[in-house]
C-alpha cells in the first residue's frame, strides 16, 4: 500500500532528522498519466540562511533557490538522476 506522508512531516524544522528519515522512502510522480517512482538513496540537509553550505546562506537569492527558501511553506525536493540507465 502506498502511504502519502502528510504535509506536517515536511514542515518538521529538524532538517537532519528529515534527511535521515527520507532515506529508503519511495518518491512517486505522475506526469501525463504515467507513474514513475524511485527510491531515495541520498539526501542533504541544510540549515537555511545560517548554514554556510546553503545556497540561501545570509539571505542570498540564487538561481538554485528560486524564491527564497524561507518563504516556502514546506521543504523542497530536488530530484537528480545521476546515472541514467539505457532502456
Amino acid at each position: 500500500m502506498i502511504m502519502k506522508l502528510p504535509e506536517t512531516y515536511y514542515t518538521n524544522p529538524d532538517t537532519l532528522f528529515l534527511a535521515k528519515d527520507l532515506l529508503g522512502k519511495i518518491l512517486y510522480t505522475c506526469s501525463d498519466g504515467n507513474i514513475s517512482a524511485g527510491i531515495i538513496v541520498e539526501t542533504e540537509a541544510y540549515g537555511g540562511i545560517s548554514d554556510q553550505a546553503s545556497h540561501a546562506y545570509g539571505g542570498r537569492r540564487t538561481g538554485r533557490t528560486g524564491n527564497h527558501v524561507s518563504e516556502r511553506r514546506c521543504r523542497v525536493c530536488l530530484p537528480v538522476l545521476w546515472h541514467p540507465l539505457p532502456f
